[in-house]
This record gives structure tokens, sequence and C-alpha cells, in this order.
């Protein structure tokens, strides 16, 4: 470095061109950086596209391989579904037919008991209305759903008619109460003791006779409905001749178990052979481009990391002349300016070239 107090001129000259130089330096590492900068984005873009690639190449090569099993697994299962409901259809079949076996007797022994009272109301000359079971249900109730029976007509005829009849006709005094309750009374209760003379007053005996006729069909209603629910219930199909269903189903079930272990198989062979070719492939394809891209990021980044320690070291240099220049002044207009004025004599020195500077 020239000394500053003897040869200003010298000494500016160098700064200059040191300063000069530092920027060139500086241009030159940011033109560095900018392209590293997109080089690298273009390296992660392509690598980018290569994972997209081997993606999209192993689902379509897996999915080729799966959509065979697949397909032949959806056949059997609609097999199965339709052989399970042809079983379905033979057994409800096979139940109806044991149903109407098992209960024929019953049938039998109803029919014969409802022509018994048929016979029995005819010889004690009752109504034809005195076979229903209905009357019985009101006349004389046994059990708990023939009492069932006689609350709800009680409940409809004094409770629900009345108040329905309330509301329909105008008027809110008592005596329409009165009269409504009054003619239901009249009418129904009437019409109950009317019922009351013609059949039990009139033949007690048929009555009682047909009490016990109507009590027996009800009990074979009764066994009918338990054989029915009994055999719904029975989850033993040995009764229904369903075993070439069974054996056709068994064998389709065990197609189908064969197949999920082929298409297992085959997928655990593709994942751990076939998807490391096909991934090669891919790799190889675009091997030389990432590789070029590579070197040229690494390339760039090496000479970053280069220009980057000389402008460390020019920083150092430049600090030799900031401590005579000031580090306002290090521009290039002003060390040009001020050495101007040193050459031109109009100033002799660094600080006269300074003042004159800072005058101006």
């Amino acid at each position: 470095m020239q000394d500053p107090k003897t040869s200003p001129g010298a000494f500016l000259s160098e700064a200059l061109e040191a300063y000069d130089k530092k920027k060139l330096h500086e241009i030159e590492l940011q033109k560095l950086k900018d392209e590293n900068g997109r080089l690298a984005k273009e390296l992660e873009r392509l690598r980018v596209l290569v994972d997209k690639e081997k993606t999209s190449v192993l689902d379509a090569r897996r999915e080729d391989i799966l959509s065979g099993y697949d397909r032949q697994l959806r056949n059997l299962d609609a097999s199965i579904k339709e052989l399970g409901d042809k079983r379905k259809k033979a057994r409800e079949a096979g139940v109806k037919t044991r149903i109407k076996t098992e209960t024929a007797e019953l049938y039998r022994e109803k029919a014969e008991k409802q022509k018994e009272l048929k016979q029995s109301t005819s010889e004690s000359r009752l109504p034809g209305y005195s076979r229903s079971r209905l009357y019985y249900a009101l006349f004389m109730p046994r059990g708990f759903k023939e009492w069932g029976i006689a609350a709800l007509c009680f409940i409809l005829v004094f409770i629900l008619l009345p108040a329905l009849l309330i509301l329909l006709i105008p008027g809110s005094s008592i005596i329409k109460v009165v009269l409504i309750y009054a003619a239901i009374i009249l009418i129904f209760g009437g019409a109950y003791v009317a019922t009351l003379h013609r059949t039990r007053l009139r033949s007690p005996e048929g009555v009682k006779r047909g009490r016990e006729l109507v009590s027996e069909i009800n009990e074979r209603d009764r066994s009918i409905k338990n054989v029915k629910r009994n055999i719904r219930k029975d989850r033993d199909d040995g009764s229904y001749d369903l075993g070439s269903y069974d054996a056709e189903i068994n064998k389709l079930s065990e197609e189908k178990t064969e197949i999920d272990r082929k298409k297992a198989e085959a997928l655990r062979n593709f994942e751990e052979t076939t998807s490391k070719v096909l991934s090669d492939e891919v790799d190889e394809k675009y091997r030389s481009r990432l590789e070029k891209l590579s070197i040229e990021v690494s390339d760039k980044s090496g000479r970053t990391a280069t220009l980057e320690k000389e402008l460390a070291a020019e920083d150092m240099g430049l600090s030799q002349y900031v401590q005579y220049i000031g580090n306002e002044n290090m521009d290039h207009d002003k060390l040009q300016r001020m050495l101007n004025l040193v050459k031109s004599g109009e100033a002799a020195s660094i600080g006269e070239a300074l003042e004159k500077l800072r005058s101006k």
C-alpha cells in the first residue's frame, strides 16, 4: 500500500482500484447466487417430477396387477350372493312346507271345531254373530287378550266416542254432555242387553258350549302360531335339503380364499422386486439430467464459496483505506473526484482532497 502522506495520488489510485475490484466481485457473486438458485430450483423440480413419475408408474402397474384379481373376486362375490339368495328362497320354501306339514293336523282340528261351533249355534237357535270371537270377548271373556278387547271396546264406546261427539256437536253446555252420554248408554247399553237376551238368556247351554269351542279354536290358533314361530327360529337347516347350495358356496369361498392368497403374493412380489426395477428405470431416464444439474449446482456453489472468501479478504484490505478516507467516502465517484483533485494539484494531501470534496 502506498503512503497516503507522501504519495496521496498513488494511495487513492490503489483505493479506487481495490474498491472497483470488490464491486465487480460483488456483482459476479450476486450473478452466481442467482444462477445457482435457479439451477437449485430446477434440480428440485426435476427431483419432484421423478418422484411423481415413479408414483404414477408404480400405482398404474399395481392397479394393473390388482384389477384382474379384484375382477375375479367381484365375480365370485356375485356368484356367492346369487347362490345365497337361491339358498334363502329354498329355505323359505322348505320352512313353508314344514309349517304346512306340521300345522296340518292343527288346522284340521280347528276346521272341525269351527264346523262344530256352527252346528252347535244352529241347533241352539243362536244368531250367527254369537259364533264370533268378539261376541265371547264382550259377553264371556277369558284370558288377557279377550279382557283387553272388552276394555278397548269400553274405552272406544264410552270415552272416545263421547269425546268426539262433544267436539263435533256445537255448543258447550252440560246438558249437551249429559244428553250425549245418555244417548250412548241407551243405544249401546240397549244393544248389549238385547244381545244378552237373544243369546245367553235364551240358550245358556248353547252359549256355554260355544264358549268352550271358541276357547279350543283359540288354543289351536296359539298352537299354530307357536309351531310357526319355533320353525322360523330353528337354525338347523338339516331338514331343508340345502346341502348342494352349501357345498357350492363353500367351493366358491375356497376359490375366493385362494385368489386372495395369490393377490397378496403378487402384491408382495411387486413391492419387493418389480417396483424396484420400475423405479430404477425412471431413475435411469432422468439420470443424466440430474447429474448434469447436480454438477452445475455443486460447481457454482464452490465458486460462490471461493468468491465469498475473496470478498471477505478484499473487505479486510479496504479497511486500510477506510481509516484514512472514511467509510462514507468509499464510493467510486467520490474516490475518482478526490484522485482528480490530487492529480490536478488542487489538493496536496488526502485531507485537503476530503475538505474540497465536502465543500463542493
